[in-house]
């Protein structure tokens, strides 16, 4: 399979933006832009991400870990950018504790998670989170990822 291809194609679906955090072993928060968050069930509430298996974030990732999901707000490109690897000093950030981990502020919705399973599958692994408590702002909106940053457009009339 050609992978310039197949990333091409596959980006031609617009993904909203997340930072996923953690606390390393020194209890300092790290984090991880992923786009491939995904809303997976009710009852349990399940979310998750994939990870690429040569990630760092991946040697504080384990069955039982507390992670924070912030979705970005058009706002927050910076910031994503940072997590990603892009920028490193340029931007300060500031995390706020919501329950056992720890969110963006400021960021359209945040999520409070554990860990329950972890899948390997090709290069990524799949992170399986059941969430515990969640949080949503109505006055902002999400970044989105589509060939570049973008925000969200107009609505599309019936």
């Amino acid at each position: 399979m050609d992978q310039k291809k197949l990333r091409h194609v596959a980006g031609a679906f617009p993904t909203g933006v997340t930072v996923v955090t953690v606390q390393d072993e020194n209890g300092d928060v790290i984090g991880m832009t992923a786009s491939s968050f995904v809303s997976i069930s009710l009852d349990p509430p399940n979310v998750g991400f994939f990870v690429q298996d040569s990630a760092g974030i991946m040697d504080n990732i384990r069955v039982g870990t507390k992670m924070g999901i912030s979705i970005l707000s058009d706002k927050q490109k910076l910031l994503s950018d940072k997590f990603a690897g892009i920028l490193h000093d340029e931007v300060d950030v500031k995390f706020k504790q919501m329950g056992d981990c720890f969110v963006i502020p400021k960021s359209i919705a945040k999520y409070e998670t554990t860990v329950v399973e972890i899948i390997r599958t090709g290069d990524h692994f799949f992170v399986l989170c059941e969430v515990k408590n969640l949080s949503r702002s109505n006055k902002r909106t999400p970044l989105v990822y589509y060939s570049g940053y973008r925000k969200v457009g107009k609505e599309v009339n019936k």
